[in-house]
């Protein structure tokens, strides 16, 4: 198999075999060359295209598995919306948002003690 920027290892779970993506690229490679096999999960497969592609955003690509799950297509519960972004800018913000958390962490494990001053 040829390579496109990650693994696909196969994984075994009593009678379920699952694929093991190790990266978007991979799976964008994947479900675009599957979907047009595929029956069953197939509008969930093009929804997931259309998210890694940055042609949807996560409010969008969310609504669409939440009716497949409505419609018994999708197992698992509904998902909550509220990812107005396209995953591009998804991305970034929560990464700037988790980096803007961690120093402010830092700055509070850096304090010194209650009732000592730092000299």
């Amino acid at each position: 198999m040829e390579s496109w920027g990650g693994a696909v290892y196969a994984e075994r779970r009593g009678h379920i075999n699952r694929l093991v993506f190790t990266s978007n690229e991979t799976i964008l490679h994947m479900l675009i060359h599957l979907a047009p096999a595929l029956r069953i999960k197939k509008a969930q497969a093009e929804a997931a295209i259309g998210y890694l592609s940055d042609k949807l955003t996560g409010d969008e690509f969310l609504s669409i598995l939440n009716r497949e799950i409505d419609r018994q297509r999708g197992g698992g519960k509904r998902r909550p919306m509220g990812q107005a972004w396209i995953r591009g800018i998804g991305i970034k913000t929560s990464r700037l948002s988790s980096m803007a958390k961690a120093r402010l962490v830092y700055r509070e494990t850096k304090k010194p003690p209650e009732g000592r001053e730092g000299r």
